[in-house]
This record gives structure tokens, sequence and C-alpha cells, in this order.
């Protein structure tokens, strides 16, 4: 149940080098975001965690980073970690439930009045069998946990001025969320990012793993884990969409790739490494492109 504490408590408070890729004038012309957004797609339109990777251009002062993480939507507001110029936050296990008690005036006010410890006595009760995940679904299906339409764009809405606010003080390089945000802008914006990749993407992802970032300089040993996988679903999200490449943007991809091994060592990294190169050894394959159905835009 620390998790529903959780919750009410903050409701009650409120080295490789790589090839570089030319950028066109044309390209400098056309770009207008003010930094990348890259997402995983949401399944079945169903998500049960929500994690999200910020790098900055620059370290963060230490003067900022308490207002950085005070200011974060509430369902963003559970884990947080910090290096010099990244921080994760996310929502812990239960997305639906953070979004209906953040943007839902009566299940907010009903779980304000509950007693946390009223509410476990009745879970180990009546479900003594069942494990902590499970209980925590019995608690919310009192309510529809499903967020409406309005309470997934209100969200939206928090976090794109969150990150925007966050940007006029210090400059963001990329954003990286394990699962889309639900709005017609964010899937634009998604998209155009795609397109960037090459260019803005691939140099920030190598300057990052080349230094000493994310072998020492972190506050958490769950950082470096998080950045692998969050640099594993950017590269797979670039490739996923592409039916070639020219030689130096594959130049590129392998030097970004082996920078990341040559930091992490670890089983997950070799593994998906390894089927990454694959997948880009074998792109101009008319059989593997055959299979590339994939969709990152709804």
């Amino acid at each position: 149940m620390g998790r529903v504490r959780d919750s009410l408590a903050i409701l009650k408070k409120r080295k490789v080098m790589c090839m570089k890729i030319a950028v066109t004038k044309e390209q400098q012309q056309t770009w207008q975001d003010p930094f990348l957004y890259l997402s995983q797609p949401i399944y079945n339109d169903i998500y049960r965690h929500l994690g999200c990777l910020l790098c900055f251009e620059e370290p963060v002062p230490q003067a900022l980073r308490e207002s950085f993480e005070k200011s974060a939507p509430f369902p963003l507001s559970h884990d947080t970690i910090w290096s010099d110029s990244l921080l994760y936050v996310g929502t812990g296990n239960w997305l639906e439930a953070d979004l209906r008690i953040a943007y839902n005036e009566s299940i907010c006010e009903t779980l304000r009045e509950r007693d946390c410890a009223t509410v476990c006595n009745y879970l180990d009760k009546r479900e003594c069998a069942l494990d902590p995940f499970d209980r925590i679904d019995l608690l919310f299906s009192q309510f529809d946990i499903q967020p409406t339409p309005e309470e997934k764009k209100l969200f939206s809405e928090d976090f794109h001025n969150w990150l925007l606010s966050l940007h006029a003080q210090v400059p963001i390089s990329f954003v990286y969320t394990s699962d889309k945000m639900q709005t017609q802008s964010f899937d634009e914006w998604l998209q155009r990012s795609i397109q960037e990749v090459p260019q803005r993407l691939f140099p920030r992802l190598l300057s990052l793993w080349n230094s000493q970032e994310l072998k020492k300089n972190h506050t958490d040993e769950m950082l470096p884990p998080i950045a692998d996988k969050a640099s594993q679903g950017m590269l797979n999200i670039f490739l996923e969409q592409q039916t070639s490449l020219p030689q130096d943007v594959r130049d590129a991809l392998v030097g970004v790739v082996n920078a990341i091994i040559g930091t992490l060592e670890g089983h997950h990294t070799k593994i998906w490494s390894e089927g990454f190169l694959n997948d880009l050894a074998a792109l101009e394959d008319d059989n593997y492109k055959r299979i590339k159905t994939r969709k990152i835009i709804a």
C-alpha cells in the first residue's frame, strides 16, 4: 500500500567517434520544435507505467533541480533520478489511477477522505491471496479506472507546459517517454522528431555515452539501465520507420550503439544491440521490408 500512501501524501501537499551528418539549410529553416520528442506507441490504448527521460543540453544546476521536480505533473511525481544533464521521472505502476486522482475531483476527494489503514485492512481481509499489484487494482476497481479523454488531454497539456517551462530555464535536447501522449499535437511532434534523429539525436547520444555521466555522475544506479532502455527505444523507433538508409547514417547508428556497449556491458545491452545491428544489416532485404508493419503514429 506504499504506492497509495505516497499518492495521498503528495495530494495533500500538492569511446567511439561518429561521422557527422550534415544539416542542410532547408532542414535548419523548417525545424521549429523546441527539442526532440520521441516515444513508444501505446498498445491497445492501455498503459500501466509511464517513464520519462529528459536530456538537457548542459548540466542542470543543483539550485534548479528541486523546482523542476516539484513542478512536474502529479502522475510523474513518484520516481525521480538525476545525473548532470539527465532527469528521469516516472509514475510508479498505476498511471491510469494517477490520472483519475489528478484530474477527477470526485475521485480525488473520495481518496482524500479515505483512511489508508482502513483500506489496508479491507484488502488484507477480503483478498489476502492477491499480490500487491492486484490489491491496488481492487481498490481502484471501486471507480472507473480508465481515464476519460478529457483527463488524458489535461495531462498531455500539463506535461507539455512543464517541458516548455524547463526548456526556458535549461535547454532540452530530447525527451523520451515509454508511452505516447494521447493528443494529436504529440503525434505530429513525434513524427517530425523521427525525421530529425540522425542530425540531432545521434550527436547528443554519442556525447552522453562517451562521457563520464552515465559511469559515475548520477544519483542512482538505476539511471544507466534506464538511459540504456531509452536509447534502445529511440533508436528502434527511428529504424522501424525506415526502408533504406544512406551509408553515413548507418555508420552513425553503429557508432552510437558501440558507444553504449562501451559504457554498459550488461546482458540486456548485449542482447538488444546484437538484434538492432542485425536489423540494420537486413534493412535492404526485401523480405525484411515486407514484415516491417509496426506503426508509431496511429
